[in-house]
C-alpha cells in the first residue's frame, strides 16, 4: 500500500525596511505584526503559517532578522510606525 505523502514547502518572503522602522518593529513589535504596503496585499495574502519572513534593512545594506509567520492576515489601518510616509496598512 503506497502512502502519498504530500509536504508544504515553507516559503521565504522579504520584507525590505529602513533602519528606524526595522528598529522598531524589533524593540516594541517583537515581530509580532508587519505592515505592508496596500499594493501587496495579493502577495501578503499568500503568505502561509510556518513561511518564514527575511528582513533587509536599506541603507545599511544588510539582512536584519528572520521570522516565522505564526498567524493569518488580517488588515487594520493603524499606524505602526513614525515616519507618514511609511504608514502603511497590516
Amino acid at each position: 500500500m503506497k502512502t502519498n505523502t504530500m509536504t508544504t514547502k515553507k516559503q521565504y518572503w522579504l520584507v525590505v525596511t529602513s533602519s528606524q522602522n526595522f528598529k522598531y518593529d524589533r524593540d516594541n513589535l517583537d515581530f509580532q505584526y508587519q505592515g505592508v504596503p496596500y499594493r501587496f496585499r495579493n502577495q501578503v495574502m499568500k503568505m502561509k503559517i510556518g513561511d518564514r519572513v527575511v528582513y533587509y534593512i536599506m541603507g545599511l545594506q544588510k539582512f536584519g532578522a528572520i521570522a516565522t509567520i505564526k498567524g493569518s492576515y488580517y488588515n487594520d489601518n493603524s499606524k505602526l510606525w513614525t515616519n507618514n510616509s511609511e504608514m502603511w496598512p497590516s
